[in-house]
Formats: C-alpha cells, sequence, structure tokens
C-alpha cells in the first residue's frame, strides 16, 4: 500500500513534525490537520505532503492556503 510523509512545519520556532500516512488516511490526515485545534489557533506555517518520490502532492501555507495542488478560482459572471 502507497504511503505519504505529512510534514508540519511550526510557526515559532521552524521546528517540523514528519509522520507517515497510509493513501487510504490522507483525506482524513489533511482535514484533521487543516480543520483541528493546531489550525484553529495558529499554530502550523505549513503543512506538505510528499510521495514515496519526494514530490509535493499537497502544500498548505498559513498565509496564502492550498498552494498545491492548484486550485481552480471561481469565476463570477456578470
Amino acid at each position: 500500500m502507497e504511503t505519504f510523509t505529512t510534514i508540519i512545519t511550526f510557526v515559532n520556532n521552524g521546528v517540523t513534525h514528519a509522520e507517515k500516512t497510509r493513501a487510504s488516511d490522507v483525506k482524513q490526515t489533511l482535514q484533521r490537520l487543516l480543520n483541528g485545534p493546531g489550525a484553529m489557533i495558529g499554530i502550523y506555517k505549513e503543512i506538505r505532503m510528499v510521495d514515496n518520490g519526494d514530490n509535493t502532492v499537497f502544500l498548505w501555507d498559513n498565509e496564502k492556503g492550498i498552494l498545491w495542488p492548484k486550485q481552480k478560482k471561481e469565476v463570477k459572471n456578470g
């Protein structure tokens, strides 16, 4: 089963924490990190998820939001 590495960088000191994430747990892991207490109190600077080839598959920044994968911009008509 494919696994990913989730790397969390903290705001105050730049310390990182890495955890292995199974492919079946990716959605749950991102929801926990982006909507949980740590995000609510603003302790995360960056959340990055990489695959086994060290390719970034998800990147979130506390100032800009989701940077990767690129998000579709909402188009307003009229």
